[in-house]
């Protein structure tokens, strides 16, 4: 079995796939939100925001569609899905406690807000959000044929939500961080390019898992792995080493890029169909995740 390992660098941070903009997991600001406080008293008058107002996507069918979120202003968040057709699409906001669609289809991690009804069409929750979280959203197609619809998500605060503050890049890198030690580390995929990489001919493609919580990759995909430590409350913490990969790659359906200066990346161009399996280890701390290539 052929197994690759890898180390990044000591002095980067790590950060998270956000649907705020382009830029997430390895990209974060390095200055980004510190340790998690208590929410405070609302006050003023309610003030909705609109965090994303029309993000297309398109899931196989029997698949699921990861979407996060990154630090949205304390307050109550709510997520509207439409789509074509008949088909049912299911949807759920999870907090940090959920890895992939296994986790969340047998229990082992918080749902904060659900919609199961079949039917219904479009469909909508809404849940409250704490300060420094990161939420992902899940959608399902039950359906057994593609499906493509739009993502709409706001915030309703008490008061305008506070501004973004400004990246210090002098700083370092883990100032803001929650205190460690790492209690658990997440692996998933930041970035998936079909063709190429950003910028020289690669367009970006929905990341999706199938029912077994394997990411789904295609020939000739540019992929940028990325990792996220937490502490045992689940806010992301300071850690004492970058993480070490470790490649499983019996068919070498990858081909490895090696590092960049893009803080916690893993990159690989996929060249042939199979399955392969990547650990993280961060702090001793393990997270491993099964990709296949059709």
């Amino acid at each position: 079995m052929k197994r690759l390992l890898f180390f990044v660098p000591a002095g980067l941070v790590v950060g998270v796939v956000s649907l705020l903009s382009s830029c997430g997991g390895s990209n974060s600001s390095p200055t980004g939100p510190g340790p998690a406080s208590p929410s405070p008293t609302p006050t003023g008058s309610p003030v909705r925001t609109v965090l994303i107002p029309a993000d297309g996507w398109s899931i196989p069918g029997s698949s699921w569609l990861a979407k996060n979120l990154d630090y949205p202003p304390v307050g109550t968040v709510d997520l509207s899905v439409d789509w074509g057709g008949s088909s049912n699409i299911d949807i759920y906001a999870v907090d940090s406690s959920c890895a992939n669609v296994v986790d969340l289809q047998t229990g082992r991690c918080t749902i904060l807000a659900k919609n199961e009804t079949v039917g219904q069409m479009p469909k909508s929750i809404t849940f409250p959000s704490v300060a420094n979280r990161i939420y992902t959203f899940y959608l399902h197609n039950t359906a057994t044929v593609r499906v493509s619809g739009e993502i709409h998500v706001g915030v309703t605060t008490y008061g305008p939500p506070p501004a973004t503050p400004t990246p210090n890049p002098s700083e370092d890198p883990q100032t803001n961080l929650a205190p460690g030690p790492v209690a658990r580390v997440t692996l998933y995929i930041y970035q998936q390019y079909h063709g190429g990489k950003p910028g020289q001919g690669g367009q970006i493609e929905q990341k999706t898992q199938d029912n077994q919580g394997r990411w789904v990759l295609h020939l000739n995909d540019f992929v940028v792995f990325d990792s996220t430590q937490r502490n045992a409350s689940g806010d992301i913490c300071r850690y004492n080493a970058p993480p070490v990969y470790t490649l499983e790659d019996p068919a070498e359906i990858f081909n490895v890029l090696g590092n960049s200066t893009t803080p916690f990346a893993f990159r690989v161009e996929v060249r042939d169909r199979g399955q392969a399996k990547l650990i993280s280890h961060v702090d001793g701390i393990g997270a491993e995740l099964t990709a296949i290539a059709q």
